[in-house]
């Protein structure tokens, strides 16, 4: 059941954290266009080798739960590549 007096209490708490949700939002926007249009060069022009390449990437990505993906990045490469391992949150969270 919601209960407003929660709410109330609780929304200055959820407020002061708009920033960071701003910030991922900003970064994950700008990574992703990035790869896109990389992506998206590459696929327009059938840059050999490249392009295959895209496509098993754009296939994986599509094909598996989000989540799934979350967990391979954390707890997969981050096991083997200090670079990850390195990130930030924010960052990290974004890519």
């Amino acid at each position: 059941m919601f209960k407003v007096s929660y709410f109330l209490e609780v929304l200055p708490i959820i407020a002061s954290k708009v920033n960071v949700t701003f910030e991922l939002t900003i970064a994950a926007t700008i990574f992703a266009l990035v790869v896109g249009v990389i992506i998206a060069i590459i696929g327009y022009y059938k840059i050999p080798g490249l392009y295959q390449l895209t496509r098993v990437y754009v296939s994986i990505m599509r094909g598996t739960p989000v989540v799934a993906q979350l967990y391979f990045f954390y707890y997969g490469i981050a096991l083997y590549s200090a670079i990850v391992r390195n990130m930030t949150p924010l960052i990290a969270v974004a890519v």
